[in-house]
């Protein structure tokens, strides 16, 4: 099994990979833009205030998160393309 990137790597492929995860974080700043906007015109600012003060902690649990669950998949898909574990409901190749 052959890494596609490590094969061709240049700019179109490089975004390929990329593109996925900065359109998701476009996506999540609109949203918190939009979010933002909602509540302090209908809730009011000490609301505002309050998302202004949570959100560096929601996204410090996220970025722990995110970064937990990628390391820890490639970790298994190592282990798995080497036939270190058996993964469940999988028919092995042997």
């Amino acid at each position: 099994m052959e890494n596609e990137l490590a094969r061709d790597f240049n700019l179109r492929s490089l975004l390929r990979f990329a593109l996925p995860t900065v359109l998701m974080n476009l996506f999540v700043g609109c949203y918190y833009i939009v979010d933002g906007v909602c509540v302090a015109r209908f809730v009011g600012t000490d609301a505002l205030s309050a998302m202004n003060i949570t959100y560096p902690t929601f996204f410090t649990a996220l970025a722990i998160s995110i970064m937990l669950a990628t390391g820890g998949s490639a970790i298994v898909a190592k282990k798995w393309a080497r036939g270190r574990i058996r993964m469940p409901g999988r028919i092995s190749r042997r």
